[in-house]
Order: structure tokens, then sequence, then C-alpha cells
């Protein structure tokens, strides 16, 4: 039977993390090739960001306050473990997702691409340009009208009923 040598938890200096990729593994010889980071938002929340040369997986990091989980490591030749207190984290591909922490999203880079194309674009970027921009609707806009229409036809439905109601009525 072995013995615990040692059992590392977070508040010690070294924090582990196991990471689930949600579309795959990492194919052989990749892992040198993969830049990682652990970092911390506005909220305080704690987040894994792995990049490879294509792709950037992000992911929260789970620590569950029921349970603890640890990573049992053994030690053969002195038939010793080790324990290693871990939290979960499973990370997804990172595809037009708007970063909050540098203020980037696809709307301002829609913007960006539209002043390109009206100033240095073909006439047919150019006219393509324009009329996206026609067609774009402000979605503020249109979901005051619809709680407009809303309002106003419970309104009109009240008083036909109420109306309907009376005649019944009498």
């Amino acid at each position: 039977m072995p013995i615990i040598e040692e059992i590392v938890t977070k508040s010690s200096n070294s924090k582990a993390v196991i990471v689930d990729f949600e579309n795959g593994k990492i194919e052989p010889g990749q892992e040198n090739t993969l830049k990682t980071g652990m970092y911390k938002d506005k909220e305080c929340r704690e987040f894994v960001s792995i990049s490879s040369e294509k792709v950037l997986y992000t992911g929260d990091v789970c620590s569950d306050e029921e349970y603890t989980s640890f990573i049992m490591v053994h030690n053969e030749e002195n038939n010793t473990v080790k324990l290693i207190e871990v939290d979960h984290c499973s990370v997804a591909p990172q595809i037009y997702k708007e970063n909050s922490m540098l203020n980037y999203s696809m709307e301002s880079m829609d913007k960006s691409v539209s002043e390109l194309n009206k100033q240095f674009g073909s006439k047919k970027a150019k006219r393509a340009t324009e009329q996206r921009e026609r067609m774009t609707m402000n979605i503020d806009a249109v979901k005051e009208q619809v709680e407009k229409t809303a309002e106003s036809k419970d309104a009109k439905t009240l008083h036909i009923l109420l109306y309907f109601h009376n005649c019944i009525m009498v």
C-alpha cells in the first residue's frame, strides 16, 4: 500500500486544472506549439486561454465547493503517492466572439471594413457596402416598434372584449 507523501492544495503556489477540449484531442507533437495562460476577468472569474497556430480556445475554470477533486501521482520506485487538488475547465474554439477585455467586436470590424471599402474599394465594393448599410436594421428601433404595436393591440383587444362583454350583458 503506497504512502501519501504530499498533498498539494489550491492554497499553495501552484494551481492545477484539468482541461477538456470540446472539439477533440490534441494531435501528437502539437503540445509544443500551444500557448496557454490562466487569467481573471473583471468579475474575478478565472478562465483558461489556449492558442494554437490557427485557433483560440477559451473556457471558464469551474471549482465546486461541494467536493474536492485530486489527481494522484504514484511513484513506483519509492511506493509513495502525491495528491494534487485540481479544478476543471472545458475549452471551446472561439470564432467571432466578442472579446470584452480588448473592447473588440465583430460590429466594429464590420464598420472598419465598410470604411475601407468606401475609401479604397472598387465601384462594385462601394455599391455593395452602401447597399448592405441601407439594408441593415437598427435592432433597438425594431424592438421599440414591436413593443408599441403589441401595446396598442392589447388596448384594442381589451376595448373590443369589453364592448362584446357589455353587448352580451344587455
